[in-house]
């Protein structure tokens, strides 16, 4: 059964804003980042069979998905998640996929047993 990963994706450095009063704005993009880096590197080896699309209009974004190995879907209409997921379903749909899985880019924790679950 042909699987994606689609990973909606904002810009890093306008990430995590709700903890604005507790951390830089510096800190709050490494953060993002790095919670991006984590889940591209786990669907990307603990799932090699899964194709996987990131949806972002950022071209920083977008070529550190390219460079992990993922396929890119530029946002094109408006900004935000619900956008972002309908691109992706769209994408999904027209790519013959048969199993489209959501993911959040921000989830410090993967666990396989969940995601097969």
């Amino acid at each position: 059964m042909k699987t994606l990963v689609a990973v909606p994706m904002k810009d890093a450095a306008a990430s995590k804003t709700r903890l604005a009063a507790a951390m830089s704005a510096r800190q709050r993009e490494r953060m993002a980042l790095a919670l991006f880096q984590r889940v591209q590197q786990f669907f990307g080896t603990q799932y090699p069979a899964f194709d996987r699309l990131v949806v972002t209009a950022s071209s920083r974004i977008a070529a550190l998905a390219r460079e992990g190995g993922a396929a890119v879907l530029i946002e094109q209409g408006p900004p935000g998640l619900n956008s972002a997921v309908r691109s992706s379903f769209d994408w999904a749909r027209d790519a013959g996929v048969e199993r489209l899985l959501i993911v959040p880019a921000d989830i410090s924790v993967w666990l396989r047993s969940e995601v097969d679950e």
